[in-house]
């Protein structure tokens, strides 16, 4: 598939996820896919992160939204888990399901913490979700400091 034939990611405009966040957080469609992918991503996450870490950020709340998501998995590895949607009703929505959940708006490319401020990232879906590679190249340059 050529360069102009391919469709155009998603968008990282907070105003499209917002409305996407309160209506899926209302109707919870896709819960099976949505169950599946979660077990997948577990299974990554219980071989790829290390047993024990002090602080993980995850930066996608939509799991957590529609059912348990990664959190169990992050909170029994990890003694804080921090995460964080572009859409702030998503980071609201995910801290109803999972109380001990710290949660807030943020964007993948400003990132509102210190340098080294993690152990681990769990980032499963926010990086598809940019129209150009310098978004993602600039987003994957604050994930990691």
């Amino acid at each position: 598939m050529s360069v102009e034939t391919r469709p155009k990611p998603a968008t990282y405009d907070a105003t499209h996820w917002e409305a996407l966040a309160g209506d899926w957080g209302q109707r919870r469609p896709q819960t099976l896919w949505r169950t599946y992918c979660d077990m997948a991503h577990t299974a990554l996450i219980e071989r790829w992160l290390p047993e024990r870490v002090d602080r993980v950020l995850k930066t996608d709340l939509f799991d957590e939204v529609i059912t348990d998501g990664l959190y169990p998995v992050l909170a029994r590895k990890a003694g804080h888990v921090m995460g964080m949607d572009v859409a702030a009703s998503a980071a609201a929505q995910a801290t109803v399901r999972h109380p001990r959940l710290s949660a807030l708006s943020a964007d993948a490319r400003r990132l509102p913490f210190a340098d080294g401020s993690f152990d681990a990232i769990v980032s499963n879906s926010t990086l598809d979700h940019f129209a150009t590679l310098d978004e993602v190249a600039v987003s994957l340059r604050e994930l990691s400091r």
